[in-house]
């Protein structure tokens, strides 16, 4: 699994892959441009290992692609914001008491569907 930032523009402030370098996990920052990437390196939010110009045109979408390209077919990927500051995990979230994805396999199990509808 690969872990995908997309960088734009916030060459003093990216705090993505600053927190991710900090905890030692290994990721992908893109960017658009060269002139964008050495931008990043220099304010120090990205590692010249870590980061790539893509060369698209500007736009979340070009880079998305970009990140597709460079991932192996059925590899899965996160696809991570630039300015996060802080991930939390939620042990048990699909076994917890209450829950709605559990409470959703119990009405399942008992063939009681609904939806925003009331189909």
């Amino acid at each position: 699994m690969q872990i995908f930032v997309f960088g734009y523009d916030r060459y003093d402030t990216m705090s993505t892959s600053v927190m991710l370098s900090d905890e030692a996990i290994p990721h992908t920052v893109l960017c658009h441009t060269e002139e964008a990437r050495e931008k990043f390196i220099a304010a120090g939010t990205a590692q010249a290992d870590q980061i790539v110009a893509t060369g698209q045109p500007r736009g979340l979408a070009n880079n998305r692609n970009a990140a597709l390209d460079m991932m192996d077919t059925g590899e899965w990927a996160l696809f991570l914001v630039d300015d996060l500051k802080s991930v939390t995990t939620v042990e048990n979230y699909d076994t917890r008491r209450g829950s709605r994805r559990r409470r959703r396999i119990r009405e399942r199990g008992g063939i009681r569907r609904s939806s925003a509808y009331g189909m």
